[in-house]
């Protein structure tokens, strides 16, 4: 994402990104906090479950997630 403004009312000037060092993607939340979210929204009842649900659909979860964070980078 960079960051862009007009010079010398002619030409468009693009810098990179002022924080280059991740802490725009940086989720503060816990680890256990992030995964009972994400056992709710998969509908996954128990640990056992959940646990299960993640070996076999672990890739998805992940995809969603950093398509999730994409989202809300392009808002910004």
């Amino acid at each position: 994402m960079a960051y862009c403004y007009v010079a010398d009312h002619k030409k468009v000037v693009c810098l990179p990104a002022r924080m280059a060092d991740g802490r725009i993607l940086t989720d503060y939340r816990s680890a256990s906090l992030v995964n009972v979210g994400l056992q709710t929204k998969f509908k996954q009842p128990t640990q056992y479950n959940y646990r299960q649900y993640l070996i076999d659909h672990g890739n998805m979860v992940a995809a969603h997630e950093k398509n999730q964070s994409e989202k809300t980078i392009s808002v910004l």
